[in-house]
């Protein structure tokens, strides 16, 4: 029966172990924050609550449990306030408790519970009911008013700390507070179910007769309260800060004793408690003795708390602890705990090692000594069973461990005094590591100076100097050195070489270099001999800056008395020195991708990002200083026929030369950057007048008035040019950019090599497109696109052999749009994609229409882009619109530009090829207005040419328009090409062409493009000549 009741006395009291060191890791978090400071007292209240009960189910009478119950009952009647209140700070609703007013009404019920259940004798004892069972004493339900508020008060308060925070907001930290909430919430709402079950319904409202476990699962909610907040950064960290040099124990530290010795103590205050179940004392004597153990370990906490000085903080540190030693010495002499509380002040000895206050070790030492003399020469007759030899040897023992702690002590302060300056420096050396993690070429220089800085602390030395030898391509490193005393000029590889004599070998195989007598070195060295002149110094040491095999520099350190620097220094200049030579490869390689992400690889020029820069800078001074300023946009033309006949290589050489060309011509305030394939922009700033830009702009279209020599071929290369000027033509880069683009496009339409400045009638054009192509937007949506058919006819058949789709706009507000007009704005905006798609379509669909009529197949002409060629999904598009209509290959016949037949790339020409295999015919239009290339005509998957209209119109009134007609004609025969010609509008056109073998055309002669109604009348019909 015993056992069993033991069982849970033990429990209670491990529960109460829990709880009190979660309070003090919680208080040695942070021990000046309110949040800590309040979740402390949560913790201790549930440790009175246990112990209450672990001391309660011991107790061997009514009287001695009933006064444990009341103890009890200050920690489960502040609990459940003290846990809202912390709950009601972690969620920001400080604002609740705002004034002392609230507070105290807040806390009105638990202090009228802990009232009337312990602290006012005759109403506490009338709220128990206690009976002895074999778990231990246990109090039954009195059914009374006061069990009523207690349950009451138990529920609202759970019930208020869940709300709470299940309505925890927090924008900023959402997700930390949310993790947060759900372990809170879940671990609380276990505990509080649990606990309600144990101890309000099982044991209060059935009295079943186990005991109450609600403090047991208490330690759920508060485990996991403490784990999520700090896991997740909820729990407040203390600020450290800094103490005086005579202290060898950090705040961290420091701390860290005090909240372990507090909860040494109040072990040793607990564990004293099992005095009573192995020895004759009364229960009222050990929980004195305990109370008062107890009393003192939490004082030594508070002390840590609320005392700021660190040496007052010691001083009453080692009094409270001398006074419980010499209390628990005399309170147990001469009793049986005798044989082992003599050992207790070996304990404190221990720790006083840690502290330099020999005071506490004499003081602990002293009343040790004294409490076994007096022991010694009064209580050797009495019952404790310690011989004359036994009291020898126990004051021995203690003077023995006098002078041992006493010599470690001594050694201690000795060795932390020696090694307080290597801590300081090697946290400056750790500092210095994590500051050097985000240098770049902006603070190299600063970052430097601050490592020359610690090594000077480091090293004791008077000057410190960081040589960066050049690197490739420079004719200059770079010097730093720190203070006005230190004089130390740019120092070369051959100075470093002549300079250390002998010892060069040493130093270039990456050896550390001591000059101890740096005066006599010099006598023998002269090179050195400034160094020693201008700094007055006596010793020198000299570190290589390496990376691989390769030197990047030297570190340099003077001494204004003879110094040898021992190991320990030699390895943090080795620290030092690797910081630095990996802060110089972060900064090459910084240095390295600038030039790469701001230069063109390719001619050496500024590229988009550089231009942008530049800009950014150069308009901001040309808006302080009202100066003009002129963007200009060049364009190699006819870049991509060289591009195509001598290949890229060829073309990548001229953009080289042409680049080093135009800065050539530049002024030395001009910037010249590489805009892209073959565009390239010029800012030229500081202009006073547009005829100042005017005589700029000739002179660097000068540039290509020489001839290019590429591959043993002399190129006469032209460029077209486009100015934009501000303010005139825009306010930002972005718009002046713009607006030189659409001059050079000017350039290039009035005829190539020229240049065009900006002008009013421009900007208004573009305007104008701008609109136009929005409204484009809208013309499929709006079925403002339709399509009309022109007929093409056989001559030599008499008939009418296909038809050419044609798409035509209808503008809502400004009527019939030319395809010459909105086709180029499509190509440009891409929304050529699906006009073309929907001609595509719309052809395909009327082809079928007119089969289910009754109407002849003819073959069906439609237009395609380059850009929907070059679009690889164009195939699956074709293949799908055909097989939706189910036309047949052979009957569909896609046109194609000279342009893109000729000059495009080869998955372009691989499409067509395509489609030739898939029978549809693939035809060139306006044949003879591009270059083209007879040797990639013939490999061409092509069926027909299509004659462009430019050499049928008075074909027969011109002889070269006729000389040009009779060669595409011979042509087309020859290849086995068929041939069509466009334009046909004069009889005499025609007649000339059929004479010369010609039998398909295309005209107004004929037909005009015609709605399908008007083609509908008269299909089948023969065609008139």
């Amino acid at each position: 029966m015993i056992l069993k009741s033991e069982y849970f006395s033990i429990g209670y009291f491990l529960v109460a172990l829990i709880h009190l060191f979660i309070g003090i890791y919680i208080l040695n978090k942070n021990k000046k924050h309110h949040l800590n400071k309040i979740l402390f007292f949560v913790t201790l209240s549930l440790a009175i609550w246990s112990f209450g009960f672990s001391m309660e189910n011991s107790a061997t009478s009514l009287e001695k449990a009933l006064a444990w119950r009341r103890v009890m009952a200050v920690g489960w009647g502040s609990f459940f306030a003290l846990l809202v209140h912390y709950i009601i700070l972690l969620t920001g609703k400080e604002n609740i408790l705002f004034n002392q007013t609230r507070k105290l009404l807040f806390y009105s019920p638990s202090i009228f519970l802990i009232l009337t259940f312990s602290l006012i004798p005759n109403i506490a004892k009338a709220q128990y009911n206690l009976s002895w069972t074999k778990l231990g004493w246990m109090n039954a339900a009195t059914g009374g008013l006061m069990d009523v508020i207690f349950n009451l008060y138990v529920v609202v308060f759970s019930a208020v700390a869940l709300i709470l925070l299940i309505v925890w907001r927090d924008k900023k930290r959402s997700r930390e507070v949310r993790k947060t909430k759900v372990i809170i919430v879940a671990t609380l709402t276990l505990a509080v179910v649990f606990g309600v079950i144990s101890d309000l319904v099982l044991y209060r409202s059935i009295g079943l007769e186990i005991p109450q476990l609600g403090v047991f699962f208490a330690v759920i909610p508060i485990i996991g309260t403490v784990y999520s907040i700090n896991i997740h950064g909820l729990m407040i960290a203390r600020q450290h800060r800094s103490y005086q040099d005579d202290y060898f124990l950090n705040e961290k530290k420091h701390q860290m004793i005090f909240a372990y010795t507090s909860a040494l103590i109040i072990i040793i205050g607990i564990v004293n408690i099992g005095v009573y179940f192995v020895s004759a004392y009364t229960l009222e004597d050990v929980l004195g003795v305990s109370g008062l153990i107890c009393l003192a370990g939490i004082l030594v906490m508070f002390i840590s708390i609320y005392v700021s000085r660190l040496e007052t903080q010691d001083k009453l540190y080692f009094f409270i602890n001398t006074g419980l030693v010499t209390y628990l010495l005399i309170h147990y002499s001469g009793r049986l705990a005798n044989n082992f509380i003599w050992a207790l002040p070996v304990l404190f000895l221990l720790i006083s090692i840690l502290f330099n206050y020999k005071r506490f070790i004499y003081a602990i030492s002293l009343t040790s000594l004294i409490y076994h003399a007096h022991d010694w020469a009064f209580n050797q007759g009495q019952i404790i069973d310690i011989t004359y030899m036994d009291w020898t040897l126990q004051i021995s023992f203690y003077i023995l461990i006098f002078l041992s702690v006493l010599l470690v002590n001594n050694y201690l302060n000795d060795k932390l005094l020696l090694n307080q300056r290597y801590i300081i420096n090697h946290q400056n050396l750790a500092q210095l590591s994590s500051d050097f993690i985000t240098i770049d070429k902006n603070t190299i220089e600063k970052k430097t100076l601050e490592l020359l800085d610690v090594a000077n602390k480091l090293l004791d030395a008077s000057c410190g100097h960081a040589i960066k030898y050049p690197r490739e391509g420079q004719s200059f490193g770079e010097s730093i050195q720190t203070s006005n005393q230190c004089h130390v000029e740019y120092t070369t590889l051959d100075t470093i070489k002549y300079g250390l004599g002998e010892l060069s070998d040493s130093f270039f195989n990456g050896e550390i270099i001591q000059i101890f007598d740096l005066e006599n070195h010099v006598q023998q060295n002269d090179n050195f001999r400034c160094i020693v002149d201008n700094n007055r110094a006596r010793s020198m040491i000299l570190i290589p800056v390496t990376r691989g095999n390769d030197n990047q520099g030297h570190l340099m350190f003077l001494s204004g008395k003879r110094k040898q620097w021992g190991n320990e220094e030699e390895e943090s200049l080795i620290i030092l020195r690797n910081i630095l030579s990996d802060a110089w490869d972060k900064i090459d390689s910084q240095n390295n991708i600038n030039e790469l992400a701001y230069s063109d690889l390719l001619t050496g020029l500024s590229n988009r990002k550089m231009f942008q820069i530049h800009m950014d800078e150069i308009l901001r001074i040309s808006k302080r200083s009202n100066l003009q300023l002129g963007i200009m946009f060049l364009d190699l033309d006819d870049f991509k026929y060289i591009n195509d006949t001598l290949g890229h290589d060829a073309g990548d050489e001229l953009l080289r030369i042409i680049g080093n060309r135009i800065k050539e011509n530049l002024r030395l305030q001009d910037i010249a950057c590489r805009f892209g394939g073959d565009e390239f922009l010029v800012i030229i700033p500081g202009v006073a007048s547009i005829n100042e830009l005017q005589s700029i702009v000739e002179n660097i279209m000068s540039t290509f008035e020489v001839d290019v020599n590429i591959k043993n071929h002399m190129l006469k290369v032209a460029a077209s040019a486009g100015i934009a000027v501000y303010p005139e033509d825009g306010n930002a880069s972005e718009t002046l950019v713009k607006h030189a683009d659409m001059a050079m496009y000017k350039a290039k339409a009035l005829g190539k090599n020229k240049y065009v400045f900006c002008n009013d009638s421009m900007k208004r054009e573009t305007g104008e497109r701008t609109k136009l192509l929005k409204d484009l937007h809208y013309a499929l949506v709006n079925d403002e696109l339709f399509l009309m058919f022109q007929p093409q006819v056989n001559c030599d058949k008499n008939l009418i052999s296909g038809f050419e789709a044609l798409v035509r706009w209808q503008h809502p507000q400004k009527g019939m749009i030319s395809p010459g007009v909105f086709i180029p704005l499509a190509e440009q905006s891409g929304l050529i994609h699906e006009i073309g798609e929907w001609v595509l379509i719309n052809a395909c669909k009327q082809s079928y229409t007119w089969r289910k009529e009754g109407f002849d197949q003819h073959i069906m002409a439609v237009n395609l882009s380059v850009e929907q060629l070059k679009d690889e999904r164009i195939i699956d598009k074709v293949t799908r619109i055909i097989g939706t209509y189910h036309m047949d290959p052979k009957y569909l016949e896609l046109e194609v530009t000279e342009s893109v037949a000729i000059h495009e790339e080869d998955d372009v020409i691989q499409r067509l090829a395509q489609f030739r295999e898939m029978g549809i015919s693939i035809a060139i239009d306006d044949f003879g207005t591009e270059y083209s290339s007879l040797s990639r005509l013939k490999r061409l998957p092509i069926d027909r040419l299509k004659l462009a209209m430019e050499f049928v119109r008075n074909v027969d009134q011109s002889e070269k328009d006729q000389a040009v007609a009779k060669v595409i004609i011979d042509l087309a025969k020859n290849m086995k090409f068929r041939l069509i010609a466009e334009g046909v509008e004069r009889k005499e056109e025609l007649d000339f062409l059929m004479s010369n073998g010609c039998s398909e055309f295309q005209g107004y002669y004929f037909y005009r493009p015609m709605r399908v109604d008007e083609i509908n009348s008269f299909e089948g019909q023969e065609v008139r000549l």
